[in-house]
């Protein structure tokens, strides 16, 4: 494939984790005796450091990406390839407090890709158009993908 379609978390969530982590280290500190009142400021910029550097290492380790004719969805150390040609049907999928992809197989099997996605603490206001590029992306892939491999085919008829 001449191009190559790549997808990852939104990165709006930085905001999010810091202040889940600030306040969850704070209550944490301050009911085990940690700090005083007075000094849990001190666990809430820990809590949001190690909140900003949580958002920060989802979003470099998850990602998804269409190139030469398929699909690989990567989350954390997990990768995997999926060819395109195998793929039958492309969903939104929603649970209580988030949206993903779910592709299904010829052979049946689903797989919930690593994005795009939308969730309460990972928000992700350009879902649906990411998940537009992404249908596309595999419909371009497949065909360019098919092309290369039969140059017979036409693709103008």
């Amino acid at each position: 494939m001449s191009g190559r379609a790549r997808f990852r978390t939104h990165p709006g969530s930085v905001l999010m984790w810091g202040v889940a982590h600030g306040a969850l280290w704070a209550l944490l500190a301050l009911v085990l005796g940690f700090v005083e009142f007075v000094d849990v400021w001190k666990a809430v910029a820990f809590g949001a450091v190690i909140g900003i550097g949580h958002s920060v290492l989802q979003w470099s380790t998850t990602s998804l990406s269409v190139e030469d004719g398929t699909l690989v969805s990567r989350n954390f150390t997990w990768v995997r390839r999926v060819p395109i040609s195998e793929i039958e049907l492309v969903q939104r999928a929603r649970h209580r407090r988030w949206s993903g992809v779910v592709v299904r197989l010829r052979d049946g099997d689903e797989i919930v890709l690593a994005a795009p996605v939308s969730s309460v603490m990972n928000p992700n206001p350009e879902f649906d158009e990411e998940l537009r590029r992404l249908c596309a992306s595999i419909v371009l892939g497949e065909s360019e993908h098919d092309a290369e491999h039969d140059p017979d085919r036409r693709w103008d008829d």
